[in-house]
């Protein structure tokens, strides 16, 4: 999900291009929530040559206009959709990877304004998740190539499928999504809700993994344990496959929001478990 303000507080590099036309380049960063790609897409931005990559397709963005690409609606069917998962007091209603309906007029006008989101240099950097990659290129019998450039991918996976769901679980209830972020709420253990979370991350990776197969690409693949632990090592790797060996890695813009509450849950989780959880 996007997380206002966050760009504008770690002094983002990379300067948006004030020209209409499209972009020269595109850079698609191929994520599931909880994974780390904030930190990793904050690194890219940081340099001022891979463009910006945020979560322009989020359907909160869309329906806020919060980048300026314009405000969007759901088809009836969507919205009937929403509202019953709603009445049906699913606490996770809005995250349902079936709630959005596009019309195809309203994907080509989306898409097209999205492409006017390239830097100066004219690179277009979009973080994207499976829902929003789904629901607005392939349900429309598109995909990356909609642009007609250059195409880099980057997909960033998290081993530790268990913490990756705590994680989620406990930013859903707090909306409190980076360390950064002043909670609005207090962190709610429902184990429940950590297996929808499991549930969904796996049918997400499952998901990327077959479109991935189906167009032969091999996306450069980092781990979040990987970037956590080798911060600058790690996107220095991935500076270099994306064509900017020359850029110095911007420092670390967040810390990891992991403490002793998530140790607790995760000891709860696998205690309450039959069979306890695999971490990976």
């Amino acid at each position: 999900a996007h997380r206002p303000g966050l760009a504008a507080s770690t002094g983002t590099l990379a300067r948006m291009s004030t020209r209409s036309g499209p972009p020269s380049r595109v850079i698609l960063v191929a994520s599931t929530p909880r994974s780390g790609s904030t930190l990793l897409c904050l690194a890219m931005a940081g340099t001022g040559r891979l463009g910006d990559p945020r979560e322009y397709l989020d359907l909160a963005s869309l329906r806020e206009d919060r980048h300026g690409i314009g405000r969007v609606h759901f088809t009836p069917r969507a919205r009937a959709g929403r509202l019953r998962r709603r009445l049906a007091h699913d606490p996770r209603w809005p995250h349902h990877l079936n709630q959005s309906r596009f019309t195809q007029r309203t994907v080509h006008r989306v898409l097209d304004r999205l492409a006017q989101r390239h830097t100066i240099d004219g690179v277009l950097s979009v973080k994207v998740m499976w829902g929003a990659y789904s629901w607005m290129f392939l349900a429309h019998g598109l995909d990356a190539g909609y642009w007609g450039v250059p195409v880099s991918w980057v997909r960033i996976q998290r081993r530790d499928r268990l913490a990756q769901a705590l994680s989620f679980q406990r930013a859903i209830t707090t909306e409190a999504w980076t360390a950064t972020m002043r909670p609005s709420g207090e962190p709610t253990y429902d184990r429940a809700g950590i297996d929808h979370a499991m549930r969904f991350i796996d049918h997400a990776e499952r998901s990327w993994d077959t479109h991935f197969a189906e167009i032969g690409e091999e996306p450069l693949t980092v781990t979040y344990e990987e970037l956590d632990a080798n911060y600058e090592a790690t996107v220095r790797a991935v500076l270099d496959h994306l064509g900017a060996p020359a850029a110095p890695v911007p420092p670390r813009q967040l810390e990891r929001q992991a403490d002793a509450l998530t140790a607790k849950w995760r000891a709860r989780y696998l205690a309450e478990s039959e069979t306890p959880a695999s971490a990976s």
